[in-house]
């Protein structure tokens, strides 16, 4: 996970830097996700980092199949 914070933070601050180098001035909220790369970037770590989240919680056991089971088993009779 650390290499992902790390790879994120880098990224981003590697794409603002080429919005504010390309456009020759502060780079704006706008620029940012009117630049491909940049928006490429987000996105991806976003998907990432989402999709984590979805596996942590499925693994410490906030979606738990086994108690749905027994409630339809439980429900039929």
């Amino acid at each position: 996970m650390k290499r992902i914070k790390f790879a994120a933070i880098f990224l981003t601050i590697k794409g603002v830097q080429q919005v504010a180098a390309a456009e020759h001035r502060g780079a704006t909220f706008g620029d940012l996700f009117s630049n491909a790369i940049f928006r490429d970037i987000v996105i991806s770590i976003s998907a990432t980092v989402g999709l984590y989240v979805v596996a942590s919680i499925i693994h410490v056991g906030g979606l738990n199949f086994e108690d749905y089971e027994r409630a339809l088993i439980i429900a039929s009779r």
